[in-house]
């Protein structure tokens, strides 16, 4: 009598292990559909655009169950100019469902692959990219105010791929570009704390003062508090190299202690000595 019914709680484990393997893949099957993204776009985009802007457009919405996480395509926000300031192709957030019980909106990880970002400072002085950033966050501080959704957000560890950032001034008539950049940020909101970590990008500098100059940059940005703190950040042109090191800060009154050294072979020397010395070791000293 014993293995007869043995056998039937084998069969029986084994239906109902298959009964929730089946609904597993069909409801995993489900959130990547694209049903599932038409039913959570205005969840996802209604705050989103009230935060970025009416100006602001959002792409495809994707959603995965294992590994979770959500994933924004194809996102644009224009400057007050009415340029495409900031162009990103995927946004990937990987999302930690357990501090949803408590209020609390937790991102281990989240990746930006191919975002463009354009800054430019007019002849006044203004820069619009400046002016954005300034538009959301006053958006996102009126979020804040008493009688409005309260929720908190935990970000550790932005990662950045293959992006790129173009800095064009007109006064100078100065174009700075990096591209091909491979970023790492981690973020401890609660005490304004960010640590940058450039793993690679190529940068190019353009100006009517001098040639154009090519070469690789990469380093370690340390934010505290209202202080830039630079580790071993590098500008690698050809035979010459330049290291940055130090701190800088960027509020009113905030100090300056950096060490800057460089090094350069006999082509470098050339270019340097044919332009004009002083505007191509300001354009350098700005880069870093």
């Amino acid at each position: 009598m014993q293995q007869p019914s043995a056998a039937i709680m084998k069969r029986t484990a084994l239906i109902i292990a298959l009964l929730v393997f089946a609904l597993f893949a069909a409801f995993w099957t489900y959130v990547r559909s694209d049903t599932f993204a038409l039913k959570i776009r205005p969840l996802i985009t209604a705050p989103l655009q009230e935060v970025l802007g009416a100006g602001a457009t959002i792409g495809r919405i994707k959603a995965s169950l294992l590994p979770l996480y959500l994933e924004i395509r194809d996102i644009t926000l224009p400057s007050p100019g009415s340029r495409e300031t900031i162009a990103i192709r995927r946004i990937r957030l990987y999302l930690n469902p357990f501090p949803l019980l408590y209020g609390t909106i937790s991102l281990p990880s989240l990746t930006v692959l191919e975002p463009r970002i354009m800054a430019g400072r007019a002849l006044d002085g203004t820069i619009d990219l400046a002016e954005l950033i300034a538009a959301i966050m006053a958006k996102r501080e009126k979020q804040k105010l008493p009688g409005t959704a309260a929720y908190t957000v935990q970000l550790r560890t932005i990662t950045i791929k293959n992006g790129k950032a173009v800095f064009s001034d007109a006064g100078t008539r100065t174009a700075i570009t990096l591209s091909r950049m491979n970023l790492t940020l981690k973020v401890n909101l609660p005490r304004e704390s960010y640590s940058a970590r450039l793993a690679s990008g190529d940068l190019t500098i353009a100006a009517p003062a001098f040639k154009e100059v090519r070469g690789k940059a990469r380093g370690v940005v340390n934010y505290d508090q209202g202080r830039l703190i630079l580790d071993g950040c590098e500008l690698i042109a050809e035979d010459a190299r330049l290291t940055t090191a130090g701190s800088v800060g960027i509020r009113t009154g905030g100090g300056l202690d950096l060490k800057i050294t460089s090094r350069m072979g006999k082509r470098s020397i050339g270019r340097f000595t044919t332009a004009s010395s002083s505007t191509w070791l300001a354009s350098m000293l700005f880069v870093v």
